[in-house]
């Protein structure tokens, strides 16, 4: 994904770092404790940093990059659904399939038919 398509523009250096690393190793499968440690702050003040500065948690910002890079590749390349859930940080395609059925109310393979660039 280019980086110019998904950044956050914050006056909080310590939100704009976590955010970065977010989006930066989002295939990781990376945790709010991850993006804690590289923001050099506890969890809880990250936290408080994020909802004051975004009006979401570190966490919701972790799904919706997932979320956001999903939509992509799905939109934009040819890879197959392993190969997606792998980029985007999710351990099983399996999951990947039932959470973005259960989110978009379709199946991953139903909406690149429906929404290809």
């Amino acid at each position: 994904m280019r980086q110019s398509t998904d950044w956050i523009s914050v006056d909080d250096p310590v939100v704009a770092t976590a955010a970065r690393f977010i989006r930066e190793n989002i295939s990781r499968g990376i945790k709010v404790e991850d993006v804690a440690l590289a923001s050099h702050v506890s969890r809880r003040k990250l936290e408080q940093r994020f909802v004051r500065t975004l009006s979401r948690t570190p966490h919701e910002e972790i799904v919706r990059t997932q979320w956001r890079l999903v939509i992509y590749l799905l939109q934009h390349t040819e890879l197959k659904l392993v190969a997606i859930a792998r980029r985007c940080g999710f351990k099983h395609p399996e999951y990947m399939t039932a959470a973005f059925t259960k989110r978009y109310g379709c199946s991953p393979s139903e909406w690149r038919r429906g929404n290809r660039k």
